[in-house]
């Protein structure tokens, strides 16, 4: 402790007289006042402004959320397919489209005047299956992607497959017997 005693007494002896004892010049503590205020006055400007920007661009940012939400939120409160629940889902779609629109076609080319009346038959029934097909779209979108709806999706379309082929079936039966009936 002597040590330290020691050192701030010849600290003070070195510096002897060089303190500053006089007054600062009059007016000294308004102009420092008035330096404080100047300063505290541009900090606060700067921040008001970066404050300003801040809620400026978050408004921006939060009304181009909002924009882009109620555009996805139109494209899919919409309608959804079997395609946009899954890949697999849009392969099976694509496998029952094509299977449908071959057997139509091929009853097409097959029509005769004795069958037309059954082909037209089964044209209005797909209608009414494919109205019902858009229903369930809407309604997948409106469940969320529930699993009975993509299953009353599925069925829609074994329903159109099958009624092809019952149609197809009662044609060739009807075929063969025009044609047994014009042997004999």
């Amino acid at each position: 402790m002597k040590n330290e005693k020691d050192d701030v007494t010849e600290l003070f002896d070195q510096l002897g007289t060089d303190w500053d004892l006089y007054e600062p010049s009059e007016g000294h503590k308004d102009r420092f006042k008035k330096r404080l205020q100047s300063k505290s006055e541009s900090i606060s400007i700067r921040w008001n402004n970066i404050y300003t920007w801040t809620i400026a661009a978050l408004f921006v940012l939060c009304l181009g959320c909002s924009v882009f939400m109620s555009m996805i939120n139109s494209t899919l409160t919409d309608e959804a397919d079997l395609a946009s629940v899954s890949p697999e889902m849009k392969v099976t779609q694509d496998f029952f489209v094509t299977a449908i629109n071959e057997q139509i076609e091929s009853l097409q080319r097959t029509q005769t005047p004795q069958t037309k009346k059954m082909v037209d038959d089964v044209v209005d029934k797909l209608g009414e299956l494919e109205s019902d097909y858009q229903r369930l779209k809407k309604d997948l979108v409106q469940s969320r992607m529930d699993k009975r709806v993509i299953s009353a999706m599925i069925q829609n379309f074994q329903q159109r497959i099958a009624l092809l082929k019952q149609v197809e079936e009662q044609i060739k039966i009807t075929t063969t017997k025009t044609r047994h009936s014009e042997i004999l």
